[in-house]
């Protein structure tokens, strides 16, 4: 049997991906998606344990492991182990474990849990809970490829080169103690909000040492720097079909430097690391090192000098990225400290088509949680320089939050200034606090304001989304607003950077900038985020409005949105369904006396204006 990928087109022949056409179908009878908080659709998650194919022994029970939970494309729980238990019961306990602390972190329980042996489903102690055994997992399987496509990322477990502590790789103390700087330097740098992991590195030593290198955690999952004695092995990484056969199959030596929590360390190295005083960031940044393909199982004393010198060039590279003049070396940059000579190139083809799929069921699109008041979009600002000014320091209580990671203050700067274009967006263009925002609000910013209205370096632009999403995080730890649509949005590279490339120039009355901002409201109209352009039966919205009808069409966009939520946390998710809700509702509000019109309703109010305007 052929494996079809997620991604791969969809074998009926529709064109579509097989995630959004016939994968659905494909799955166990009851699979369904849920939407947390709604009580409409049961909650089905895929349990199971994943081994990682290193040449650890010929024996596969040994091979390591890691324990996943997942619902959907949603990474619920991981786990790395040193291999998978010993028999179903072994098996099965982990797995429960595994489902109770998902079901803590994620503040509600699943209705099914999918595994893939039925003798572990047989065991498995789970109250209220169904629980079947299936042939396929195919979100865990993608969440697990996705999560090994690096080799940065795998924990000491992962290899049989990695010891309890730094002392176990034969190096000086001045050698670690370099390296821990270097890693500290690297860390508040965070390069990987820039160089994404399909920018390769071709790194030159003084003394003419080569390595292909690649910046980790643009994906949010695990930072670093990997370094690739083979640059065959790295390419293999960012462009095979099974990334973790490609891991398998490493031809060259590869080091790959990586950050921990200090609770996920050995505690010997923990207390080596304190005892010398060796620089680290903060309590989740404590790096590591996995080495593999190594002849005689660990680190040369050039090999650890090699990744110390380019960990500080990278981190030099971004101060010259965060600088006033912006901007990414190109074709090469020479670190004036080391002398190292980096060269930047991106892989062809190493990222999947995006822009957009259209969706088969919809989700809520507005702000949820403690801080949140979707119905705040209704007022309109009497004063908009003073309803900017209120909403001003959610900045500067971000960027405070910021500081606390350790991160620099050029990141700090950064991140604050780019979510600072987005507040002033949602204040001053659509008169939203942030605590009404919404994802038509998050998407039109990203996919239509940001191109046609801000003027920056490609690099800087590319900073946007990752900076949003620590804003949206900030938002939800700190304001108590939670956005659950936006990460999922802002972890799309592929759209933002096609619509930045495939903007036209010019104002928005250009035929050429008509074209390309259509393709995004199309897209909003199948999500439906857009109100009917009939007002009611027989007449429409003008495409020039007065301020009547300007101000009316406003509160309807916003009175839409929070209808959407209604009805799709009533239970109504299918796009043409919703659609047809909302239809009616609009109809309705339309031909109402509004409270603002002196009893006129607003159908009566726009009649007037435009008879007046002749």
């Amino acid at each position: 049997m052929v494996k079809i990928g997620r991604n791969d087109p969809c074998p009926c022949g529709s064109g579509k991906k097989y995630k959004s056409c016939c994968m659905e179908a494909d799955l166990p009878s009851g699979k369904v998606i849920h939407f947390p908080g709604t009580a409409a659709a049961p909650a089905v998650w895929q349990a199971g344990f994943i081994t990682v194919p290193l040449p650890v022994s010929g024996d596969v029970s040994a091979l390591p492991a890691v324990l996943m939970v997942v619902e959907g494309d949603r990474l619920l729980f991981s786990e790395v182990r040193d291999r998978v238990p010993a028999g179903p019961a072994g098996e099965a306990q982990e797995i429960e474990r595994a489902v109770r602390e998902a079901s803590r972190v994620a503040a509600y329980a699943p209705d099914r849990v999918l595994v893939r042996d039925p003798a572990v489903a047989a065991v498995l102690a789970l109250p209220d809970l169904s629980v079947s055994a299936v042939d396929a997992l195919p979100d865990l399987d993608f969440i697990a490829a996705d999560l090994f496509a690096a080799v940065a990322g795998l924990p000491e477990l992962l290899s049989p080169d990695s010891p309890d502590t730094w002392a176990g790789w034969g190096l000086s103390a001045a050698q670690v103690a370099a390296l821990f700087r270097a890693s500290a330097a690297f860390y508040r740098a965070a390069p990987w909000e820039v160089l994404t992991d399909e920018v390769v590195i071709d790194a030159e030593l003084p003394g003419g040492r080569r390595w292909t290198a690649c910046v980790l955690g643009s994906g949010g999952m695990e930072y670093g720097l990997a370094l690739y004695e083979e640059a065959e092995d790295l390419l293999g990484m960012l462009t095979a079909p099974d990334p973790m056969a490609a891991l398998a199959a490493l031809r060259g030596l590869a080091l790959s430097l990586g950050f921990s929590s200090r609770d996920e360390l050995p505690a010997p190295m923990v207390r080596e690391v304190r005892k010398a005083g060796w620089e680290v960031v903060g309590p989740a940044a404590y790096p590591y090192l996995t080495v593999l393909n190594a002849p005689d199982g660990g680190i040369s004393p050039v090999d650890m000098e090699d990744l110390t010198v380019l960990l500080e060039a990278v981190a030099r590279v971004m101060e010259e990225i965060d600088s006033p003049e912006g901007g990414v070396p190109s074709p090469e940059w020479r670190d004036p400290v080391t002398g190292a000579v980096l060269r930047l190139s991106i892989i062809e083809g190493g990222w999947e088509e995006s822009l957009w799929d259209a969706p088969t069921l919809l989700q809520p699109g507005c702000a949820e949680g403690a801080g949140a008041e979707p119905a705040a979009a209704l007022d309109v600002p009497d004063d908009p320089d003073e309803f900017a000014d209120a909403e001003a320091p959610v900045v500067g209580r971000f960027a405070k939050w910021l500081k606390r990671t350790g991160v620099s203050h050029a990141t700090v700067d950064k991140h604050a200034t780019n979510a600072g274009l987005f507040v002033d967006f949602l204040v001053r263009w659509e008169g939203v606090p942030h605590r009404a925002v919404t994802e038509l609000d998050l998407r039109t910013f990203l996919y239509d304001w940001y191109p046609r209205k801000v003027s920056d370096t490609r690099t800087r632009a590319l900073a946007v989304p990752t900076s949003l999403r620590r804003f949206f995080s900030f938002l939800a730890e700190a304001e108590g607003v939670a956005c659950p649509w936006a990460d999922p949005i802002l972890r799309d590279r592929v759209a933002f950077e096609r619509r930045l490339e495939e903007f036209p120039e010019g104002f928005w009355w250009d035929e050429g900038v008509k074209d390309w901002r259509a393709g995004l409201y199309d897209d909003l109209w199948e999500r439906a985020f857009l109100p009917e352009q009939e007002m009611v039966r027989g007449e429409a919205w003008d495409g020039t409005m007065g301020l009547v009808e300007a101000t009316l069409h406003r509160e309807l966009q916003r009175r839409w949105l929070l209808w959407r939520d209604e009805v799709i946390r009533a239970g109504t998710v299918e796009p043409e369904a919703v659609r047809r809700e909302l239809a009616g509702r609009q109809r309705t509000w339309a031909r109402t006396p509004h409270p603002g019109l002196r009893g006129k309703t607003p159908v009566q109010a726009i009649r007037a204006e435009r008879k007046k305007a002749r």
